[in-house]
């Protein structure tokens, strides 16, 4: 679940309710996440088995997202991206009404190639959400994201809209990623190239933007962001400042 995980010590066959064909179980677990509701949705977290291995690709002009990745211990590499009309790489679950999940780690996205799409979609999103009614959408991010994520060696597109957007996540590694103008992307309203929203432990490493217009820095730092040290960051963007850091405003 988006709020944290739990180990099961105890699993007992339970009656279902009326008009459910299933098996039912009442567990116990060792712990329950901190805050924790009655309305939140539990995964099998080892379900997903040893992870999933997506390379060598062509995601083309399709309906909706490239890749929607929840599984764990994961590897996306060598695809290539062109004119997907949404996110091209989904990292955790980015609908609560849908449920989806469980939330992964461990994940390398490496080597992959975007262009074209509409603006307002981002090549790489890592996000956790859960539901909490009485705001919009009916869905909030969760506390803990996806953790442990490398993100690296790949060829992103900017049509002034974050090419890289962690919603929430910790230990996020981003490394020798190279993002340029997209000519087949149109020109959207100012927006950093990366946006670091909420999160932890994140690095930033030999990262080039290089692009016409429309970007307000390289790497945006939100709110949410904690335990950063951006001095050690290795940026190249030429003209556009490397990083807007928005925490002071926060205070």
């Amino acid at each position: 679940m988006g709020r944290g995980t739990g180990t099961v010590t105890q699993a007992d066959v339970l009656k279902c309710p009326p008009g459910v064909a299933l098996m039912c179980y009442n567990l116990t677990l060792d712990a329950v996440p901190p805050g924790t509701t009655a309305e939140d949705i539990a995964y099998i977290y080892n379900a997903a088995g040893t992870g999933a291995s997506i390379r060598d690709n062509v995601f083309h002009a399709h309906r909706g997202n490239g890749i929607l990745l929840f599984s764990p211990d994961s590897g996306v590499t060598d695809n290539e991206f062109t004119e997907v009309p949404n996110q091209g790489i989904t990292i955790g679950p980015y609908h609560a009404a849908f449920s989806q999940g469980p939330v992964p780690d461990h994940v390398v996205v490496r080597g992959n190639s975007f262009h074209g799409g509409d603006v307002g979609s981002v090549d790489v999103l890592v996000t956790s959400v859960i539901r909490k009614t009485g705001v919009p959408g009916n869905q909030t991010n969760a506390v803990d994201g996806p953790s442990q994520i490398v993100i690296t060696d790949n060829h992103l597109r900017n049509p002034a809209y974050p090419a890289v957007n962690v919603a929430v996540g910790d230990h996020i590694h981003l490394s020798n990623d190279r993002i340029a103008s997209d000519s087949s992307a149109a020109t959207g309203a100012p927006a950093p190239a990366v946006r670091l929203s909420a999160g932890s432990e994140i690095t930033v490493r030999d990262l080039s933007v290089r692009v016409v217009g429309g970007v307000t820095a390289a790497v945006e730092i939100g709110c949410g962001v904690t335990d950063v040290n951006p001095s050690r960051w290795t940026i190249r963007s030429g003209q556009i400042p490397p990083i807007l850091d928005l925490r002071p405003q926060c205070r």
